[in-house]
């Protein structure tokens, strides 16, 4: 294909094509023609869904499902390791971005590439860049000298609930507004990548995650994330690998059809259900009893996972490195 990165960039879209060149390709500082991205469609109208495969013809975007209907963005992410596979492309990582998430900075793809080429694939699953929540702040503080004002203003690398303090002030459940030691690493061991922009480790995903229908939009990276963990692999969270998530990006998209055919999605109380079902214990800050949840739940988790040991860290303790842990 003549890209010779190690990541390919994929989306799930659902209905929201105009979403491609009135957000991601007007904002964006990095040049999309120089990676290599993929659409999946999940279970758009029929009109939508011809209206983005002539822009993804147009953008020079591989549309993967052009005949087939997939419900989840789980889904979507098997199917573009499926597609890679059909087609001889080999790169380790598939970075999915939502489509109001765009880089801050013109040599982004380099930068990941470089910072993935540290990582040990054996032993990472997941990682996620820094997010700046505010697009004007991001113009401010995007080419700043300051590591703290450029890494740590308004900014979210992940989320997460075990972390002991993470869901008291300032930080209510993210990985933001942390100490400033935090942000003087290059990366960090987290529970859940930021969900917006988050990668995985294709490798890694084929072999030890099973997908789950019951989690569509709201909770389902988080569930992937947590697979991981109870299998003793990392996930991460860079620094200084700058995107910008903000609203601000879909002022101008107008979207014809957003209702969806498929069951229950988007509702982010039952997807909470559903992961209290699955994983022993209740996502979320308002969550007073989660400690005691996990701590009866990581009993029948299996030998060597790694909620346990976050949950016996400390924010104030500051950041680890998945190499400080193995």
């Amino acid at each position: 294909m003549g890209y010779n990165r190690n990541f390919v960039v994929m989306f799930n879209t659902m209905n929201y094509y105009p979403m491609f060149k009135g957000c991601q390709y007007k904002y964006s500082k990095a040049n999309h023609r120089n990676v290599m991205v993929l659409n999946v469609d999940i279970n758009s109208t029929e009109e939508n869904k011809k209206i983005g495969m002539e822009t993804c013809d147009e953008l020079g975007i591989h549309f993967v499902n052009p005949n087939e209907n997939y419900i989840g963005n789980q889904f979507g992410v098997k199917a573009v390791d499926e597609y890679l596979t059909r087609n001889n492309i080999d790169s380790d990582w598939i970075l999915y971005f939502e489509h109001d998430v765009i880089p801050m900075e013109s040599d982004f793809w380099d930068k990941l590439d470089k910072s993935l080429e540290k990582i040990d694939t054996d032993k990472v699953s997941m990682f996620s860049p820094n997010s700046i929540m505010d697009y004007g702040v991001a113009q401010k503080t995007i080419g700043s000298d300051n590591i703290l004002e450029r890494r740590k203003n308004k900014t979210r690398t992940a989320r997460g609930n075990l972390l002991t303090g993470i869901l008291e002030n300032p930080q209510y459940g993210w990985y933001s507004q942390l100490p400033d030691e935090w942000y003087e690493k290059e990366h960090f061991f987290v529970e859940s990548p930021y969900w917006t922009c988050v990668g995985f480790n294709r490798k890694l995903f084929r072999e030890h995650i099973e997908i789950d229908s019951k989690f569509l939009f709201e909770l389902w990276p988080d569930d992937i994330a947590h697979q991981f963990l109870k299998k003793g692999f990392y996930n991460i969270s860079f620094t200084d690998l700058m995107v910008c998530h903000d609203h601000y990006f879909k002022k101008d998209v107008k979207v014809t059809t957003i209702n969806r055919n498929q069951p229950d999605s988007g509702d982010y109380c039952q997807e909470q259900m559903r992961f209290w079902g699955k994983h022993g214990w209740r996502w979320g800050k308002r969550n007073t009893n989660l400690r005691k949840q996990f701590k009866n739940a990581v009993k029948g988790y299996p030998s060597g996972n790694l909620q346990e040991v976050l949950f016996n860290m400390r924010v104030s303790e500051g950041p680890k490195n998945y190499e400080d842990l193995c």
